[in-house]
């Protein structure tokens, strides 16, 4: 049977975000003019979440100026993007007493942690909790890192209700590579899908 895909088109905001180690708080904007586009492919199984490449050949983490137990280096997703319910990605943190690590990305997201959890919101209070029916797998591709997020069941949840947009962060302990993304969901492209599957 044929999948139904569709595709978020993916937008550069003026500010970057840096976030804590809960992945809320924004921080200082980058420089403003700078054009980079994100993309997002859903299928019925799995959704993958793409973001382009800084150009750098070496990379270098756990560096001795980064606080211990932040987070140094993250690709995120939240969805929705105004009252997100889930929020996933690849996070390499700060360990402490750990010497500088140089090589490639794929060397630096082989050290990151892949991590999907489910938001409850408690007044001004924001819980995060884990939910094992869905899981991330990270990437580095030509075109770009690639967050995969996986398990059928658990991916209908996390796009239940149709939401509208989805938020993307990178940050990077160079606070001029940090940005932020806002996707739209197409969702008549998915019904319109679904429905040819059905005839």
């Amino acid at each position: 049977m044929r999948k139904a895909a569709y595709v978020l088109a993916c937008y550069l905001l003026s500010f970057s975000s840096l976030v804590d180690a809960r992945g809320l708080e924004a921080l200082a904007p980058s420089a403003e003019g700078e054009q980079t586009l994100c993309e997002v492919t859903v299928f019925a199984d799995r959704a993958e979440f793409l973001f382009p490449l800084h150009d750098a050949d070496r990379w270098r983490w756990q560096r001795k100026e980064t606080p211990d137990d932040t987070p140094e280096y993250a690709w995120e997703v939240m969805i929705p993007a105004e009252k997100p319910t889930h929020v996933f990605g690849a996070y390499l943190f700060k360990q402490a007493n750990s010497p500088t690590k140089e090589g490639d990305l794929r060397s630096l997201v082989a050290d990151s942690r892949k991590v999907v959890s489910r938001i409850l919101s408690e007044g001004e209070t924001r819980r995060h909790l884990p939910d094992p029916e869905v899981s991330v797998d990270v990437q580095v591709e030509e075109n770009g890192v690639i967050l995969t997020l996986m398990g059928e069941k658990g991916l209908h949840k996390v796009l239940a209700g149709a939401p509208r947009d989805a938020l993307f962060h990178i940050w990077h302990p160079d606070r001029i590579y940090n940005f932020t993304c806002k996707a739209r969901i197409n969702h008549e492209v998915v019904l319109d899908a679904q429905a040819e599957e059905k005839l």
